[in-house]
């Protein structure tokens, strides 16, 4: 299927049937945006924070919410939510578990205090 902007007339059908499916999909709940940042090993600095913040704001255009992954700890995730992401997604949070181990987890992890960004 061919990209929005490769289809400059806003008449096109082609351009009128990928605005609709992109809205169908973001009603749906079915189109989520993704950003993996980049940290400063050192400093935990978020790298590309322009980058972010432009991600982000598309996010919002489009009336998603943005998931950061590979969060890997409170200061990176104390920076993407000072952009606006909503929620963080990597090592912050959990390391990979098996399956059996998921419930277990998850219900710790909903009776437990979760670190969020003050």
């Amino acid at each position: 299927m061919p990209t929005a902007a490769l289809l400059p007339d806003a008449t096109d059908p082609r351009k009128l049937t990928l605005a609709g499916d992109l809205r169908h999909g973001i009603e749906q709940n079915q189109l989520v945006l993704h950003y993996q940042p980049k940290a400063d090993a050192r400093t935990a600095a978020v790298l590309g924070v322009e980058a972010v913040r432009s991600t982000v704001e598309l996010g919002r255009n489009l009336g998603l919410r943005v998931v950061a992954e590979g969060v890997e700890d409170l200061p990176t995730w104390r920076h993407l939510d000072a952009v606006g992401c909503d929620v963080p997604q990597g090592y912050y949070i959990s390391r990979p578990i098996s399956a059996e181990v998921f419930d277990q987890w998850l219900t710790n992890r909903t009776t437990e205090a979760v670190a969020v960004p003050s």
